[in-house]
C-alpha cells in the first residue's frame, strides 16, 4: 500500500478534522483536547463522534471547547466562559 501525503489531495475541512481525530485516537490517549475540533462537521455527527469515542475508550477524559449545544449536553461538566468563568456545572 502506498501512503499519500495529506497535501496531495484537496480535502474538505470536515474530512481533515476526522483524519486528525482518527490519528489521535490511534494512540489510545487518556486525555483528548478538542478546540473546536469538530467545528466543520455537522452537529448531529459531532455528537455521534463523541459518543463513539466514549464507548470505544471508556475512561477517556475529553476537554473540549465548543459552541455546539449538541456537544454540551453530552458533557459531564460544562464551564461557561465570557472573558471570565461565568458558570460551572452540567447541562444535562
Amino acid at each position: 500500500m502506498r501512503m499519500l501525503p495529506l497535501e496531495t489531495v484537496l480535502w474538505a475541512a470536515g474530512q481533515l478534522q476526522r483524519i486528525s481525530i482518527a490519528r489521535a485516537l490511534a494512540h489510545r490517549p487518556a486525555i483528548l483536547l478538542f478546540d473546536e475540533a469538530l467545528g466543520h462537521i455537522g452537529e448531529g455527527l459531532q455528537a455521534e463522534i463523541i459518543q463513539d469515542i466514549r464507548k470505544e475508550l471508556p475512561g477517556i477524559t475529553i476537554v473540549a471547547v465548543s459552541h455546539a449545544p449538541s456537544l454540551l449536553v453530552l458533557a459531564d461538566r460544562v464551564i461557561s466562559l465570557d472573558s471570565y468563568v461565568k458558570d460551572v456545572g452540567a447541562l444535562a
